[in-house]
């Protein structure tokens, strides 16, 4: 058991305790009556804390006779441990009861912190050791990740138990936590999550050459602005009090706060108090915290942004001069930034035919590509499923969507992947019309056949021939009842088609005869590969049972970006998550005329890859079809584990749009179906061997195609959480910046800008605009005619 009595320790005793645990310590100075053993008279809070020797990390040791040595040499030294590579292990730093009281919230939030070695400080603050965990480096550049809790990490060092603390006391381990009592432990998660986002931080501060280090604030979890300033502020700024009132909504709680201190800046609060209103107002909302770095980066950028402002003079004619201060209290939300299609993860065949038609239609490339990715899986079918682990396996198919404006060529290129399964219907409608004409000759055989037994009475009565049936690989529309049919008659799947799929989600939930139904919910169940189970009295009546255990269906349709929440159709159901969305930024027309259409040679590849993924064979077809499964390799589990890690990192940050995480919560299938059909393509295409395994390869470029997904569900979610008037100013805005930012009202009216179609609606526009803060009417006078109005962006 540990020694924790402070007069039955001693600085040796614990370096050689340190030392039998393999922990390499050093020599560090102690306070003295006068200050510190160093002799400085400036060492202020690293009193009796930094090391003797410069190198110190290099003189690190856990031998046992050269730490004697070196304590004989300097008995008053106290022990220190380097933190990070030198020992695999880093340290959180809680000083007093506000660090503790930081830590508490944590816990609260987050969970139990596992119990690791822990070490009371003689200040009456502690601190608790884990390992450092594998593919993280920690630098102790990191510093505070919360209120008055530190990390010591590469290139910083810890005081050790035994050391003494400048109030007399010393530094000693707490009971059933000393090296004898247990291993140091795993960081939680959660921990880590908050380490990384603090070196997330670092690095957006140096990338805007923010000198985070002369922010000077003094942090504390109960931290208030002063009451006057923030009446004050409420009284003169709509925009800050609509944010108080939730009247304004933001992405996430750091937009917001953005947003508070922008405001804040550009009215003169200093930083301690934008800093103090930013605690103030994330304790309100039950929000975290954050890390010291959070508030010194924000402050740093709204401060940035308030010194860039100009004071603009409006010409002498009123009566007399005034200024208007340009502020953009509430900035326009940032785009996200979308990720261009991946076409490299396809096999050549594949990728000739998405690049050439692109080239050919004046389409981005996405379009061509999303929909070849659906069709190809669709024609892979119940064939082939990929098991992750018992219970868990994922098909083929997949819901995708192209988001565009009207006319830019989205049908075409949908048509272009769409071209093989097109000729393979019209090959079961060629066979469908054979066999119906057998059956109908075989029918009136039957017919004649019965009549005449009938007369007769002797032999067996004749079989009425069966009608075939008409196999179906895709459909335009649909009800669940004939969807049904076609499914079971082709049990390989169907893909459904949709040029518009406003006008398909609008009738969803509707039988021809006006009745509500429950379509949207068994398209959500047959995502998922699920049951289709009809019941409907006329069914019954017929003694019809209409039921399937499983189910194949993919949809490709397209979308305008204002019909979007036609998507979600105003609920939350996770219908709109299951598509996989492609909204391009570069869809402008093509301004060069293409002549050289799309060679034979190229679309006959790509239908040959498509025509031998339908060739797969499952491993049963009797009356219900056993695919083949599928395994990860060994190299391919480890880049899934690792990409599961990181998907969820995304999710659990505080900061990460709540609306989104659903969507993200559903990657891992889609990257899974994804995988599978990449696997199957270069089977066919002979890039890799008939086996169990999707690998390594299939698998990255999944997580590439994931990736692409991710960006676009970005900005599709980010207009869907627009309001109405959101779309109308950012519009305005980014028109009248793209015209100089200076435009006349006749210019608004004439393009019908954010919906304005007459003047008195342009007039209304600016002065939304001015009181937004993005700008200022202005008064132009032309070479000739009367006076108007115009508006003038700032900056």
């Amino acid at each position: 058991m540990a020694v924790n009595q402070p007069n039955q320790t001693d600085p040796l005793r614990e370096a050689l305790r340190l030392a039998s645990h393999g922990v390499k310590v050093i020599q560090i100075h102690a306070p003295t009556r006068r200050g510190c053993s160093c002799g400085r008279k400036k060492c202020g809070k690293s009193n009796g804390k930094h090391p003797l020797l410069e190198s110190w990390a290099e003189h690190a040791t856990a031998d046992p006779d050269t730490i004697q040595k070196m304590w004989e040499k300097n008995s008053w030294a106290n022990v220190g441990v380097p933190m990070g590579k030198v020992n695999g292990l880093f340290a959180i730093d809680v000083d007093g009861p506000e660090g503790q009281e930081t830590l508490q919230k944590w816990i609260q939030e987050h969970g139990e912190l596992p119990a690791t070695w822990q070490v009371l400080t003689g200040g009456g603050g502690m601190q608790l050791w884990y390992r450092v965990p594998k593919g993280i480096e920690i630098p102790n550049s990191v510093k505070k990740i919360g209120i008055n809790v530190d990390i010591r990490g590469t290139g910083g060092q810890s005081v050790a138990p035994g050391s003494l603390h400048q109030s007399g006391n010393r530094y000693r381990w707490a009971p059933t936590r000393s090296p004898e009592d247990l291993k140091p432990s795993a960081p939680p998660e959660w921990l880590v999550e908050k380490i990384r986002e603090v070196i997330a931080d670092q690095q957006q501060a140096k990338l805007a050459k923010i000198q985070t280090e002369e922010i000077h604030l003094s942090l504390s979890p109960k931290g208030k602005p002063k009451f006057e300033k923030l009446v004050q502020l409420r009284k003169s700024s709509k925009k800050f009090r609509e944010i108080l009132e939730g009247e304004k909504t933001f992405r996430s709680p750091s937009e917001r706060d953005m947003a508070m201190a922008n405001i804040a800046a550009v009215n003169g609060w200093t930083d301690q108090e934008i800093a103090d209103l930013l605690i103030m107002y994330r304790n309100s909302q039950g929000d975290d915290l954050k890390h010291p770095l959070y508030y010194q980066l924000t402050v740093g950028n709204a401060r940035q942004w308030a010194n860039e402002q100009k004071v603009v003079s409006l010409k002498s004619q009123q009566a007399e001069e005034i200024t208007v201060q340009e502020v953009e209290p509430i900035p326009l939300p940032e785009k996200p930034k979308v990720e261009p299609f991946p076409i490299e993860v396809f096999p050549e065949p594949v990728r000739r035919l998405i690049e050439t038609a692109s080239k050919s239609i004046g389409v981005p490339p996405d379009f061509v590509g999303i929909n070849a990715l659906a069709f190809m899986g669709s024609a892979i079918g119940q064939t082939r499923i990929l098991e992750l682990k018992p219970d868990y396996r994922q098909q083929a198919n997949l819901y995708v969507a192209a988001i565009a404006e009207p006319s830019v060529g989205k049908s075409p290129a949908q048509d272009t992947a769409f071209k093989p399964i097109l000729q393979l219907q019209s090959q079961h409608a060629r066979n469908y019309e054979l066999l119906m004409e057998e059956y109908e000759t075989q029918y009136r055989r039957y017919q004649a056949d019965l009549t005449e037994w009938k007369k007769k009475k002797k032999g067996e009565e004749p079989r009425e021939p069966k009608k075939p049936d008409m196999i179906d690989v895709y459909t335009t529309q649909t009800t669940i009842e004939a969807l049904f049919r076609m499914l079971k008659s082709n049990p390989r799947g169907i893909v459904i088609k949709l040029d518009e799929m406003a006008g398909w989600i609008n009738s969803m939930g509707q039988y021809k005869s006006g009745g509500k139904g429950d379509e949207r919910e068994q398209y959500l169940s047959m995502w998922n590969g699920g049951d289709l189970k009809i019941d409907r009295v006329r069914n019954r009546e017929k003694g019809e049972m209409l039921f399937m255990a499983k189910t194949f269906v993919s949809i490709s349709g397209s979308i305008q970006p204002d019909k979007l929440p036609t998507l979600s159709g105003g609920i939350e159901d996770g219908f709109i998550d299951r598509f996989l969305l492609s909204y391009p930024d570069n869809q402008m027309a093509n301004e060069k005329w293409d002549w050289t259409g799309i060679p034979s040679e190229i679309i006959d590849g790509y239908a040959k890859v498509f025509e031998q993924l339908y060739s797969l064979k499952p491993n049963a077809m009797h009356d219900q079809w056993e695919p083949k499964v599928l395994y990860l390799s060994e190299g391919a589990k480890k880049w899934w584990e690792e990409w599961v890690a990181i998907n969820a990192r995304e999710i659990n940050d505080p900061d990460f749009p709540r609306r989104l995480r659903p969507v993200w919560r559903k990657m891992d299938n889609q990257l899974a179906r994804v995988a599978l059909i990449i696997q199957m393509v270069r089977l066919v295409c002979g890039e890799t061997e008939e086996g169990e395994f999707v690998d390594e390869v299939s698998l990255n470029y999944g997580i590439q195609l994931i990736k692409y997904f991710k960006s676009h569900a970005r900005k599709v979610y980010q207009q869907l959480g627009s309001s109405p008037e959101d779309k109308r100013i950012e519009e305005a805005v980014e028109w009248i910046g793209k015209r100089g930012g200076k435009v006349k009202k006749r210019d608004i009216q004439m393009n019908k800008i954010a919906g304005c179609g007459r003047g008195s609606d342009v007039e209304q526009l600016f002065r939304e605009l001015e009181d937004f803060g993005y700008g200022r009417v202005i008064e132009i006078k032309p070479k000739r005619g009367p006076k108007t109005i115009g508006f003038e962006l700032f900056g």
